[in-house]
């Protein structure tokens, strides 16, 4: 039996060779059965005195994880491969798995020597021995599973980003458990979050509650039952209904949701994705008022108003053509335009139409028959509309009416022209007027400086009229200015009788030696702020309007009083306030005013005089500047009983300034040691203004601009008390350069010199209380009283 496998006992010899060949079958069966596995598979021990290891390791280790299959060593390389951040976290699993004789399972990333990455996972289950425990598992790659689950996970992330830019809510309806859920999106449109409602399931009478306007939950829950009820296993709706916001506002939703049935064709579920339209809504809600408004506008409109097809049928038609043609709306709804033509057949509209199709657009004129058969003419504008079915946007003015326009329009124009050459002819004056004032200063200087140092003589007489004229030139050049409107506008406490006995010769002269000026004032007056040269347009303004309205002889009076306006006068007039006023009136007896022209007696252009015999302008004024200084004014006035106009200015609480009357007036010449930096960029003026100053014994730094002003300020030594300065200059302004000289000398005191208001830059032509100013010309006592007044003047 040599060479034989054979079992031998003490009573019998087995023949073992057919199972020993059976069990090499399964031992190949086995191999080849391991060598498939798609993994790693390995046995792992760990012995009570510490000891671990691996005691197999199949062959698919080297394709899987890149390590051969050989233990010694293998758990050692496998843990190195663990990328470092997993590392600490596999070695950890694995002595807990052998501390607690439980399963192991881990997942982990690993990087194989090829520097490939790849997830694993670990899994195996122990086995308790004598003096060890062995876990017998696997290793596989799970990159791909990661992959997918990551691509999934991207592709939930993609459609669910996509339903929320959509602003698109999701929401599934269990139908036996009465049990709304929803997905984040849905929350959105509410202006909610799952977390501050609950969660994101909720019982459908929960969900009405809260997401559901009132006035829609019983349509709602129609559609629902309706939904549950239906035997169409295809069933699909649209739905839109209002909802309630979170904040408590309501808006508007569109409902698309079908159904899921079971085998026996019963509802189970309902699916549905919520859709916010309110912006829609509120669009075509605005859209709708919209039209609503632009059809009232249409329906007001002054012109007619047509929308027709092209066949010539009239659509819709304002008012404003009904008026126009005669016929009511319904006769001119059953009307084609041919009917309405005067002079065109069916011919001839066809043609229009055909051109206006050609074109998109013409205008003409025709002519339209009024219900009682007389002809007028009309002019036509006609749009077509593409969009629109091809219709036709019509509008017609009657052409009568607008002649009477056009006319107006031209006297309108007439009197603009007028203006702007009065305006021209302001500016040229206003000019003028500057110019002439720096030569003035000059003559009213030196003759001043002339008298002074001149002995007595036959000489004095001579500067005396020169000085008497040039004065009286300086008024004509304030009148001229006051034209301009240029002048400075300096508020100032008055007496209103004295300033109106200033001008009464004036006056006088202006409106003729046929008519009578009579004056009529109230003693101890009380006093009133504002420019004194406002006072001279008010009256000139009234009184030569008066003039005008008086035909031949006849007579003006202005009066003066004090009067005390009740609250209950001011219900009438809504312009008007309760308390104390002086009132100035003026009257006349000429022809008066009618209603019409007392609605308009004070707008702009407005006037009842002859062409190119007023701007319209004047009363206009005369209104600016009673509510400019919180005055009010009322016209009484009727046909040949003449007119009288009454202004009521605020009376003057705390008269602490002097009334009308120039400081120092009366007073020797003041004079002074200080220093003076005067800047003037006119040699003339700066010259004579240089003299001026030695005389009254200052120190005199001239300079000509105003950056030489600044580096003779920045060398002088000494204290420089105050800069006398030109308004306007090359450079900057007067302002800016004494801001700039604050800078580098902040106690230095400014008095500025001007010639009109344009340049010291007044805002709404008034001077603020913290400007120093003179204006030129000046007389030598006037500027010595207003050096000292600005340098004695506490800070």
């Amino acid at each position: 039996m040599d060479g034989e496998d054979y079992l031998v006992t003490r009573e019998t010899t087995t023949d073992i060779k057919p199972k020993k060949k059976t069990f090499q079958e399964n031992q190949t069966l086995l191999s080849e059965m391991i060598r498939q596995v798609p993994g790693v598979l390995f046995q792992f021990y760990s012995r009570a005195d510490g000891e671990r290891g691996l005691r197999y390791v199949n062959e698919r280790s080297e394709s899987i994880i890149g390590v051969k299959a050989n233990p010694d060593g293998f758990f050692e390389r496998f843990s190195e491969l663990v990328v470092p951040e997993h590392r600490q976290a596999f070695l950890e699993s694995i002595d807990k798995a052998v501390r607690d004789v439980s399963e192991w399972h881990y997942e982990g990333l690993l990087r194989k020597p090829t520097g490939e990455r790849v997830w694993f996972s670990a899994h195996s289950i122990p086995t308790i021995r004598e003096t060890e425990i062995v876990f017998n598992g696997i290793f596989q790659d799970i990159t791909q599973r990661k992959q997918d689950e990551e691509t999934h996970r991207r592709l939930e992330a993609q459609l669910s980003s996509s339903l929320e830019i959509a602003h698109l809510g999701h929401w599934e309806y269990d139908v036996k458990r009465d049990l709304f859920t929803f997905n984040a999106p849905f929350y959105k449109i509410f202006k909610t979050t799952a977390g501050q409602v609950g969660g994101y399931t909720m019982s459908s009478a929960e969900y009405a509650r809260r997401f559901v306007h009132p006035e829609d939950m019983e349509m709602v829950g129609e559609e629902v039952r309706k939904g549950i009820e239906t035997t169409d296993r295809h069933f699909h709706r649209r739905l839109d209904h209002r909802i309630l916001y979170a904040d408590g506002s309501i808006g508007h939703i569109t409902v698309h949701y079908f159904v899921v049935k079971d085998d026996q064709g019963k509802t189970v579920k309902i699916y549905g994705v919520n859709q916010d339209i309110t912006y829609r809504k509120r669009k075509e809600e605005a859209s709708r008022k919209e039209k609503e408004k632009y059809k009232a506008i249409l329906q007001t409109a002054a012109n007619g108003f047509w929308l027709t097809n092209l066949d010539g049928k009239l659509l819709e038609i304002n008012d404003a053509y009904c008026r126009m043609s005669g016929y009511s709306r319904n006769e001119l709804l059953m009307m084609q335009i041919p009917q309405l033509e005067g002079h065109l057949g069916p011919d001839e509209v066809a043609a229009k139409i055909e051109l206006v199709l050609r074109q998109g657009y013409d205008r003409f004129e025709t002519r339209h028959r009024h219900k009682r058969g007389h002809l007028y003419d009309v002019e036509v504008s006609v749009q077509h509309l593409a969009i629109e079915d091809g219709r036709l946007v019509i509008f017609l003015r009657n052409i009568d009416q607008m002649k009477k326009a056009e006319k107006e329009k031209r006297q309108l124009q007439a009197q603009l022209m007028h203006a702007q050459k009065m305006e021209s002819v302001g500016r040229l004056a206003g000019g003028v007027a500057h110019d002439f004032n720096n030569m003035l200063s000059v003559i009213l200087g030196y003759g001043e400086l002339a008298l002074e140092l001149s002995d007595p003589s036959q000489m004095h007489a001579a500067l005396r009229e020169i000085i008497k004229a040039a004065k009286r030139s300086a008024d004509i050049t304030q009148q001229l200015l006051a034209f301009a409107r240029k002048q400075p506008i300096a508020p100032k406490v008055i007496d209103l009788n004295g300033i109106v006995t200033g001008l009464l010769k004036m006056i006088q002269r202006l409106i003729g030696e046929d008519i009578h000026l009579t004056w009529r004032r109230e003693k101890n007056l009380c006093p009133i702020k504002m420019d004194p040269s406002q006072i001279d347009q008010i009256l000139v303004n009234l009184c030569v309007n008066a003039r005008d309205a008086i035909q031949g002889v006849g007579n003006i009076t202005i009066e003066t009083s004090r009067v005390l306006v009740e609250k209950d006068a001011t219900r009438e007039h809504l312009d008007i306030r309760p308390g104390e006023f002086v009132l100035l009136t003026v009257s006349d007896d000429g022809e008066g005013m009618n209603k019409d022209t007392l609605q308009n007696v004070f707008e702009p252009f407005y006037t009842t005089k002859g062409e190119g015999k007023g701007t319209g302008l004047g009363l206009s004024m005369v209104y600016g500047i009673v509510k400019q200084n919180g005055g009010f004014i009322d016209v009484d006035s009727a046909p040949n009983t003449g007119s009288t106009f009454s202004i009521y200015f605020p009376v003057y609480k705390t008269a602490e300034e002097s009334i009308l009357s120039e400081k120092g007036a009366g007073r020797s010449i003041p004079r002074g040691r200080e220093t003076i930096l005067l800047v003037e960029d006119e040699p003339v003026i700066l010259k004579m203004a240089q003299e001026m100053l030695e005389s009254l014994g200052y120190d005199v730094i001239s300079a000509d601009t105003p950056q030489q002003a600044i580096d003779l300020a920045s060398q002088y030594q000494d204290r420089i008390h105050l800069l006398l300065s030109d308004m306007v200059m090359p450079e900057m302004d007067g302002r800016a350069l004494e801001r700039r000289l604050r800078s580098i000398r902040p106690d230095v005191k400014h008095l500025f010199m001007s010639g009109y208001a344009a340049e010291y830059g007044a805002r709404h032509g008034v001077l603020e209380e913290s400007v120093n100013f003179i204006q030129k010309p000046f007389s030598r006592h006037t500027l010595s009283v207003k050096i000292r007044d600005v340098l004695d003047e506490l800070l």
